[in-house]
């Protein structure tokens, strides 16, 4: 389900830009957090709000690396349990 719709496929994650702050929904941090919680650091961790959906108020050079490195694994793991294509 994505909402109250349902689709075909896994959802992997998206960016919404907001008044305020830019949304990452990114699903991966809920379907695998002990793979991916553990290693992120503590400024990251203070953006994520519920268990999937980070709130980016500014963006650093290194949380931008983060982020990228973050998503690079994440899509690492998906394509080990078979759930994107490599």
């Amino acid at each position: 389900m994505q909402g109250k719709q349902k689709v075909d496929g896994f959802y992997f994650g998206s960016v919404i830009p907001k008044p305020k702050d830019v949304r990452l929904y990114f699903f991966p941090m809920y379907t695998h957090k002990k793979q991916l919680h553990g290693k992120m650091s503590p400024e990251l961790s203070k953006f994520l709000k519920g268990k999937s959906c980070f709130h980016i108020k500014h963006l650093t050079p290194e949380l931008e690396k983060e982020i990228g490195t973050m998503i690079d694994n994440a899509v690492k793991i998906y394509q080990k349990d078979n759930l994107l294509a490599s």
